[in-house]
């Protein structure tokens, strides 16, 4: 199991943040696996995120698994959902999404046989899923824009995800936000 969703489970992270012409700044942030929520007769794990970092709040998430793979609650897109990690990944394999109005395209690659070491810890044949998708960004005048993202993320079994680059294009074509989580400790119930 990738992606363990068990009440309690809880993953720490360093995280470094990176705005194109910024200095990069670090904060710590645990991720806790916190109740349910049912969305059109679905059942779905609750993922709280808490951040040392002053102005960054981060979303709660929502995911369940079925016979297909992980699943994520789309927000923005009540009731939609988009694959985020394969039941039984193989290398190669590739889909795509889109869970409209909120992300009008998503892709989706899997790598296996992946290593991540940071600090003490040290993970072999992990899942690298490398996920490209459009978000539509509503402004606060009714306008949209579509907003560029990409994250690769390695999962360990047993473990769950052990690093997260999250990379979100910004105003301009030579805008970004950089994101580099890594896991420096877990508890899985």
């Amino acid at each position: 199991m990738y992606f363990p969703l068990t009440e309690g489970a809880r993953w720490e992270y360093d995280v470094e943040v990176v705005r194109s012409g910024g200095a990069p700044r670090t904060l710590k942030a645990t991720r806790i696996v916190r109740g349910e929520k049912e969305v059109d007769g679905k059942r779905y794990v609750k993922f709280v995120t808490e951040t040392s970092g002053a102005g960054m709040r981060v979303p709660d998430q929502f995911y369940r698994a079925s016979e297909q793979g992980i699943y994520a609650a789309v927000q923005g897109a009540e009731g939609k959902e988009l694959l985020l990690l394969p039941r039984h990944p193989e290398d190669g394999h590739t889909w795509h999404g889109e869970a409209q109005p909120a992300i009008t395209k998503l892709s989706g690659e899997v790598a296996l046989g992946e290593t991540f070491a940071y600090e003490a810890l040290r993970f072999s044949d992990c899942v690298r899923v490398s996920l490209s998708m459009t978000i539509m960004e509503r402004s606060f005048f009714g306008g949209e824009k579509e907003v560029p993202v990409r994250f690769v993320r390695w999962f360990a079994p047993g473990t769950g995800m052990v690093r997260e680059l999250r990379i979100v294009a910004e105003e301009g074509d030579s805008g970004y936000l950089r994101m580099d989580s890594k896991l420096t400790g877990f508890h899985i119930p």
